[in-house]
């Protein structure tokens, strides 16, 4: 019974690191990296269209009347 223990334990002992894991990492990073200039963008376009709007000159007609 020793030797089956020991064999369970040197499986799950198993923390071997490979270059795979160096490019998963990479290619995490370079998505965060995109998503979060995505975000800045839309962020700034959003504030651009709210800018927009609250400041924009009207001539006093509401869209629905008829010109």
């Amino acid at each position: 019974m020793g030797e089956k223990v020991e064999r369970v334990e040197d499986r799950l002992a198993d923390f071997t690191r490979d270059k795979r894991i160096l490019i998963l990492s990479l290619m995490a990073l370079i998505v965060g990296a995109i998503s979060a200039v995505v975000a800045y963008v839309l962020v700034w376009l959003i504030a651009g269209c709210t800018f927009v709007m609250v400041t924009a000159k009207h001539d006093g007609a509401h869209c629905w009347e008829k010109h």
